[in-house]
């Protein structure tokens, strides 16, 4: 699976991963899963998309949005191949990026044509707890 270079729950260090060193046969079912449905929204948005342990949840599933062109042609995707190909630095940055996250949330997620575009996460990501080791405030104290 992808993961940026940190330390994991167990404290050992995991390399980042770059495109072209992972392939669909690297991913979870679960990351295959996201690759597949990003690649059926083509343009749209996801939101709403729990994160644990720096892995998707789809279940419950996110929100899912298409966005289509209304009088202007939409381009007619081709279907990814079905063996185990290399994933594009779009996908692998988003699978280091949820690594990141850890624990948390994908409030928005903006798909272009089949590859993640823009992402917007909640929560405290791993960088964050570099950076609060004894935890932030949330004002619920």
């Amino acid at each position: 699976m992808a993961r940026r270079s940190s330390a994991n729950a167990e404290g050992a260090s995991t390399p980042a991963v770059r495109a072209g060193n992972l392939r669909t046969g690297d991913l979870t079912s679960v990351q295959r899963q996201l690759l597949q449905l990003l690649h059926e929204i083509d343009r749209g948005y996801v939101s709403d998309l729990v994160v644990r342990d720096g892995q998707p949840v789809l279940d419950p599933p996110p929100r899912v949005m298409r966005e289509r062109l209304l009088k202007r042609p939409n381009e007619v995707r081709v279907d990814p191949p079905a063996e185990n190909y290399a994933l594009k630095e779009q996908m692998v940055e988003l699978f280091n990026e949820l690594q990141e996250v850890g624990d948390g949330l994908v409030f928005r997620l903006e798909v272009q044509a089949g590859l993640p575009y823009r992402i917007l996460t909640e929560g405290l990501g791993r960088w964050a707890v570099r950076l609060f080791p004894s935890g932030v405030d949330d004002g619920k104290a």
